[in-house]
């Protein structure tokens, strides 16, 4: 009884902690006022509901869908196609969360949204882990590490390589699922991903219990249990349980194994998580079985079994088969119409090139033709010029009478340029004069110039006032000495 009203009073605490995050998003979607805007919250909303009801999650997930496709808005109906397809998952109706899936990963990846286009790869290669195809989940896992590498996203990053880890611990390949689970530990600490850290080492101690190492992932378990945050990933907290139960019965430990699996039952039996229900009553059959209990092992066995049958079957697998074939001949598709367009952007190419050597074919026609003008016209071009040297010849004999009557003009001029010569000269002696004077004044301006220019550098360098005062007098002197010679030379210049 204490047991029960435990695992009841956890699943209170786990609701209390959603609903703080569900009340939040409530007071910001009554705040909003853009549609878009609603849509985002009205899927964040749904994603939060998640661990509480995944009924209302479906709920908002299709209000939130019905306007984001009212309002032709990409983004929010492929994140209500990828909120569908996790509640799907989780309820074991794998075909459905496929199909969800696949929906959303075709607008992901016409709006170009590698972020986007990486978690629903993620999510894809989930249901494929739980079907069990493992070749074809590892391609999407591998997918989506690649496009998560060139996006910022160490969360998404982290949970790519969990997704592998859990692949190759399904296919009992221990080193390499501790390595997929130590890497993304490692991105966790890397970006100070507490809540992370914790849950890739919850991850890690499933392999340890694997390889044998039961008091070891025994440790790491209860330590990570009780270092669990407040709102914590309630689907990684029942996989904690199961893994601490498991742990427990390799310790022949009946009491606390059973405590643990009945714990994470309870859970996976509250949030409607398909998988996890199955799971926790195969766990449960087989720790019975191995106390001895038999009737309570083939109780168990008959749930495990009968959920199994409902949630797994060869229909539903060929229903994913058939969607992710689809998938990926529309990709096909996508490739070879690709393919055509290249074809037909080369044909057009061709078509160009063609056209440009149509058309510098008939320029050089054009050119040459220009060629064949311009010769015959440099022919007549050069009679003309036959013609033009005899009228030359016309215009030099006329010009040669106008030389003669020039030289009688020149003549005329002849005395008159003598007269000029005079006055020329006379104004050249005065500019001689001129430049002799001045060029004496200069020498004389010069000293007192120079002695000015020294003490300047001097007081420059000088900081004692009395040599200060000294210089000061004498280039006043100075001062007084170059005014003089410059008043001499005004009244030389104005006589």
């Amino acid at each position: 009884m204490k047991r029960f009203l435990l695992i009841a009073l956890t699943m209170v605490m786990f609701r209390l902690d959603a609903q703080v995050l569900i009340d939040s998003l409530q007071n910001q979607l009554s705040a909003t006022r853009s549609t878009e805007e609603q849509i985002d919250i009205l899927n964040q909303l749904s994603h939060a509901y998640t661990l509480v009801s995944l009924s209302r999650a479906e709920e908002l997930a299709q209000k939130a869908l019905v306007s984001a496709q009212e309002n032709e808005y990409d983004k929010g109906i492929a994140t209500s196609f990828n909120n569908l397809g996790i509640c799907a998952s989780i309820q074991g109706k794998h075909a459905e969360g496929m199909d969800y899936f696949i929906k959303a990963l075709r607008i992901r990846e016409r709006l170009k949204d590698t972020k986007g286009m990486s978690h629903i790869y993620n999510n894809i290669s989930r249901v494929l882990i739980y079907q069990g195809d493992y070749n074809l989940a590892i391609d999407y896992s591998k997918k989506s590490i690649a496009l998560i590498e060139r996006t910022d996203d160490p969360k998404a990053l982290a949970n790519a390589y969990v997704s592998l880890g859990e692949i190759y611990l399904k296919r009992n390949d221990l080193d390499k699922a501790l390595q997929m689970y130590t890497t993304a530990r490692d991105i966790s600490v890397r970006a100070n991903l507490s809540d992370y850290k914790l849950w890739t080492e919850a991850k890690r101690i499933s392999v340890l219990n694997a390889q044998g190492k039961f008091q070891l992932a025994l440790q790491t378990g209860l330590a990570i249990e009780t270092s669990l945050p407040v709102h914590r990933d309630f689907f990684s907290t029942i996989e904690l349980h199961q893994t601490i139960g498991l742990i427990y019965s390799n310790l022949n430990d009946f009491e606390h194994a059973t405590k643990y699996l009945y714990k994470a039952k309870a859970m996976a039996d509250s949030l409607n998580d398909a998988n996890a229900r199955i799971t926790a009553r195969a766990n449960l059959s087989s720790t019975f079985r191995k106390f001895k209990a038999y009737d309570s092992a083939w109780y168990y066995n008959d749930n495990y079994i009968a959920l199994r049958d409902e949630v797994f079957n060869a229909e539903k697998s060929r229903q994913i088969a058939a969607l992710e074939h689809l998938y990926q001949s529309e990709q096909k598709d996508q490739m070879l119409a690709m393919r055509d367009q290249k074809i037909r952007t080369l044909t057009l190419a061709v078509i160009i090139g063609s056209l440009l050597l149509l058309a510098i074919t008939a320029l050089v026609i054009i050119v040459f033709r220009l060629y064949r003008d311009k010769k015959r016209s440099l022919v007549e071009m050069k009679r003309l010029n036959n013609d033009i040297y005899e009228k030359h010849e016309e215009i030099l004999a006329q010009a040669e009478e106008l030389t003669q009557a020039n030289a009688e003009i020149s003549r005329m001029n002849e005395s008159l340029e003598m007269e000029v010569s005079q006055r020329v000269a006379e104004i050249k002696l005065q500019n001689q004069k001129l430049l002799e004077y001045a060029y004496f004044n200069a020498h004389n301006v010069r000293g007192p110039l120079a002695r000015i220019l020294g003490l300047c550098t001097l007081m420059s360098h000088e900081s004692s006032i009395d040599e200060l005062r000294e210089y000061n007098s004498r280039l006043l002197y100075c001062a007084e000495e170059l005014d003089s010679v410059v008043r001499e030379i005004n009244r030389k210049l104005s006589d």
